[in-house]
């Protein structure tokens, strides 16, 4: 599979997230794109890739995650795009997991309830969604990863933090940056 052929099927099947429904329950890529009217400050504007994952099941948990108000812990697209938003909707991060787990897993962030439905909002509204299924429906996730950092490298999405690509991101820096101001409000508030 040449990696133009996964992009002119991202491209074909590119649609508004809020109308992302009934994917088949197969392996693939997805990629979430800034709607042309859409814009997320320096990290995008309309029509730009931000983000790109694989997936065993491109029905499943992992990307229901990223569009479900409260998964914001379990989402790496979901704990980006609240960082960058965190001012201008006056969202609180939160602590992931319940009091009484002892460990805190600060880079496993989460916001309160009104940011969780923004973001959720945000999402729907300002995004699109595309994704191409694997023809060999066997594949593994290890061989999907291997397209997914061609992709990356090719794709250029602005939320891009993956360990072997993050380098070639020129917004890594201030991501990361965004998303330890998170870390530290939930650091600060568990010693409360």
């Amino acid at each position: 599979m040449e990696i133009i052929d996964i992009i002119d099927t991202f491209d074909k099947s590119k649609k508004p997230t809020g109308k992302m429904k009934d994917l088949k329950p197969e392996p693939g890529i997805y990629c979430f794109y800034l709607k042309q009217h859409a814009n997320l400050d320096r990290f995008g504007q309309g029509g730009q890739a931000i983000y790109l994952g694989v997936s065993l099941d491109l029905n499943g948990r992992e990307i229901n995650q990223h569009l479900k108000t409260g998964e914001t812990g379990w989402s790496s697209f979901r704990r980006s795009i609240g960082a960058i938003l965190k001012n201008r909707y006056k969202m609180t991060a939160e602590r992931r997991d319940p009091p009484h787990v002892k460990k805190l897993r600060a880079d496993k962030y989460k916001f309160d309830r009104e940011g969780e439905v923004k973001i959720t909002d945000w999402i729907i509204s300002s995004t699109d969604f595309a994704y191409w299924i694997s023809p060999n429906l066997l594949i593994s996730k290890s061989e999907l990863e291997k397209l997914e950092l061609l992709l990356l490298k090719q794709v250029k999405p602005t939320l891009d933090l993956d360990r072997r690509t993050k380098h070639l991101n020129p917004l890594a820096a201030d991501l990361d940056q965004l998303r330890k101001i998170c870390r530290e409000e939930v650091r600060s508030k568990s010693l409360l």
